[in-house]
């Protein structure tokens, strides 16, 4: 199959970060780090919200991939805190783009929330649940905030 790309009406930021997040294979991992630190540099000049929010989310996943890596784990936290930051303004956008639908799930406040279980780190998991939850972003299923705080609270009972 011989495709061809001639154009696109993506600004530069989106057309990278979608680009990277096409090398998802082990293998292409560096390729898409180096897509993405390209893209790192067009961050400062981007004024649309939800493309910042779709980008820290794609660097967010590929970040984790490599999460055995401390830097790499620091790296995915970073993302998950700048995606956090934006949720707010995101929030807005997403609601005047899409005015009908309800918000999504938010990968920064799910991976942050992953993360910082698998630390140990109950009492801020259930803060970055909580916040997620108060700001309308869904879960991966209804409830799904509810159950990770309940999780973290009974985890963090047993660790004490």
């Amino acid at each position: 199959m011989n495709e061809r790309f001639t154009a696109t009406t993506a600004t530069v930021l989106p057309f990278l970060y979608t680009l990277a997040s096409w090398l998802y294979k082990p293998a292409d991992r560096a390729i898409a780090m180096k897509i993405i630190s390209k893209a790192d540099e067009y961050v400062p000049m981007e004024k649309n919200i939800l493309d910042l929010h779709f980008f820290y989310a794609t660097k967010m996943k590929m970040s984790y991939k490599a999460r055995d890596n401390p830097a790499s784990l620091e790296e995915a936290i970073h993302c998950c805190l700048k995606q956090i930051e934006l949720a707010p303004e995101a929030a807005h956008a997403f609601r005047v783009e899409f005015h009908d639908h309800k918000l999504p799930v938010h990968e920064g406040y799910d991976q942050l929330c992953i993360i910082y279980e698998k630390q140990g780190r109950y009492e801020e998991a259930i803060k970055i649940a909580e916040q997620a939850k108060s700001q309308g972003w869904n879960g991966e299923y209804p409830g799904h905030w509810d159950d990770r705080i309940e999780r973290c609270r009974k985890k963090m009972i047993a660790k004490n």
